[in-house]
């Protein structure tokens, strides 16, 4: 089944609104990312080529666990901010492969049936510049992660999804691998959107950060970013603490939670930084 990751993405975005949700008003000026430098023309529909993108399976190890981890790199002229690869088991892969394989996994009360209808997942969900190397992530199928290449070596790939920048904007381009086509989705997500309501001017607007959503209500302004880096959630907290949202601090890694100096409002910061979605909130302070 194809996955469509802008609309993903505006999912998560709006999930958390009860109204008002966009993907699309406001512009801005941040500095962010522009892919190819053409305005003239939308891109192909192949804009990035299948063979744009080296990629790769290969052991390594993720969070102290062997895992077969998925990288590649990225040969186009476009800035890619998130790729999935979709893999699906190979015909002639026997149940004996399959059991030593997947042992884990059937051992966890999985069935061989259940197993075959099953999708590998590869991803990348952080910003690859063209001639850069994306950073190795763990495979998964179902709920389980992949721990061995040898899982992996029973697949073929089924769906290629690539996101990638054009002119300050997300298109997500798909590649069927069974019919060797491209497609492209009728979406797109403008990053450098941004709202000029009253809260929204609290806030300073994230530089170099791929702005995919905002909302607005009378009682608050959110907006959410991907392929944040640790390092930009980080400068974008000392931004916000900057702009005075610096009192009653609560902090960890991963989370900013502060009100105005002068008590009127109050900002979360938040951060998942295995995909590098960044979540922010602000509005009046209770009480």
């Amino acid at each position: 089944m194809k996955k469509r990751l802008i609309a993903v993405i505006a999912v998560l975005a709006c999930c958390v609104a009860i109204a008002g949700c966009s993907t699309g008003a406001g512009q801005g000026s941040g500095d962010v990312p522009q892919g190819a430098a053409s305005a003239a023309a939308e891109p192909a529909e192949d804009a990035v080529k299948v063979e744009d993108l080296d990629w790769t399976v290969a052991s390594g190890v993720d969070g102290g666990t062997r895992r077969a981890m998925f990288s590649f790199t990225n040969n186009s002229d476009y800035a890619i901010a998130q790729v999935e690869l979709e893999l699906t088991f190979k015909e002639d892969a026997t149940s004996e492969e399959i059991a030593s394989a997947y042992d884990y996994v059937l051992e966890g009360g999985v069935t061989e049936e259940e197993l075959r209808d099953w999708s590998m997942r590869c991803e990348s969900n952080f910003l690859v510049e063209p001639g850069d190397d994306s950073v190795p992530d763990a495979c998964g199928i179902g709920s389980w992660y992949v721990n061995k290449v040898e899982q992996y070596e029973l697949m073929e790939p089924d769906m290629l999804t690539i996101v990638f920048l054009h002119d300050g904007k997300l298109y997500e381009e798909y590649y069927d691998y069974r019919s060797e086509t491209y497609s492209m989705s009728n979406d797109t997500i403008d990053t450098t959107q941004w709202s000029d309501s009253d809260l929204a001017s609290l806030l300073p607007q994230p530089e170099d950060e791929l702005v995919v959503s905002t909302l607005d209500s009378d009682t608050r302004f959110s907006f959410d970013t991907i392929c944040t880096t640790r390092e930009g959630y980080d400068a974008y907290v000392s931004a916000c603490s900057e702009a005075g949202f610096s009192s009653n601090v609560t902090s960890g890694d991963t989370f900013y939670y502060a009100d105005s100096e002068d008590g009127q409002y109050h900002i979360d910061i938040m951060l998942i930084d295995s995909n590098g979605l960044m979540s922010v909130y602000v509005s009046p302070a209770e009480g």
